[in-house]
């Protein structure tokens, strides 16, 4: 599914570049096809390296994403990750990616 696409369901804008998400994946562990979020501080370092190719994160928290990582705003990161993730269970080319 288009990332355009899942986040229009959840309601939420994106302007940056439209592309097939792979997966949902912990921001440590996401490449370019993955969407993931962004919600404690203490993970900071995580979020200034990530190569997702989306985060949900809040405004305050966007001028950390490395360039080329789009950003989805949003006042709860992790409450529209949950949304988003209904939609991994609906459709098998989703999945949620560990990070174990």
């Amino acid at each position: 599914m288009k990332i355009k696409e899942l986040v229009e369901k959840i309601g939420l804008s994106y302007d940056g570049e439209d592309f097939e998400v792979l997966s949902f994946a912990p921001i440590k562990n996401a490449t370019s096809k993955h969407i993931s979020f962004f919600s404690n501080e203490k993970l900071l370092k995580d979020l200034k390296n990530t190569s997702a190719g989306a985060v949900i994160v809040k405004e305050e928290h966007k001028e950390y994403l490395p360039s080329g990582v789009n950003a989805i705003i949003s006042e709860n990161p992790y409450l529209e990750m949950a949304k988003l993730s209904k939609y991994g269970k609906q459709r098998k080319s989703l999945s949620i990616v560990s990070s174990k």
